[in-house]
């Protein structure tokens, strides 16, 4: 399977679980590159907020959008898609979103192939648990965004979508 398709797969798999979410209040979408999932917060009930840096380490260059200090102000929820395997520092990021949110929703990528040399990190399941209850966040659904085949043996998740509470 190449990157595109996995990428391609993993899109439908995250819409799919965005689609199952109860958006409410104030929605900051943290990284959210061209907001292909504002459509999704803003039908769902949830007041969209998008922030980018020029500088976010994801191969696409955008201009930042959204507020200067996301993290200097509270947020109902945080949407963070695909971001967290680029962060430098993704426990200090966690505890940042856990203490200006209540909920955050997240989608992760977990064991498949690396495809951009921007990939920092990749989590099992259990350790991101362990990773989000160490930064005050209690994870209420955790669940995989689809499958990919592994060779001979089983297929993989392709990645993970959480939705957890601070």
């Amino acid at each position: 399977m190449t990157s595109d398709e996995i990428r391609a797969l993993q899109r439908e798999e995250i819409t799919a679980f965005l689609l199952s979410i109860e958006w409410a209040g104030r929605v900051l979408d943290f990284g959210c590159d061209i907001a292909p999932y504002r459509g999704i917060v803003q039908r769902g009930g949830g007041w969209w907020h998008g922030y980018n840096r020029v500088s976010f380490p994801s191969g696409h260059k955008r201009e930042d959008v959204g507020p200067d200090e996301p993290l200097a102000e509270q947020w109902d929820m945080i949407l963070c898609t695909q971001v967290l395997q680029y962060v430098a520092y993704p426990a200090e990021l966690l505890r940042c979103f856990a203490a200006v949110a209540d909920t955050l929703v997240l989608t992760y990528a977990t064991n498949w192939p690396e495809v951009e040399s921007e990939d920092l990190f990749r989590c099992t399941r259990s350790g991101m648990e362990q990773l989000l209850a160490a930064t005050g966040w209690t994870v209420d659904r955790h669940e995989p965004l689809g499958t990919i085949p592994f060779g001979d043996r089983e297929e993989i998740a392709l990645g993970y979508g959480i939705v957890a509470r601070s």
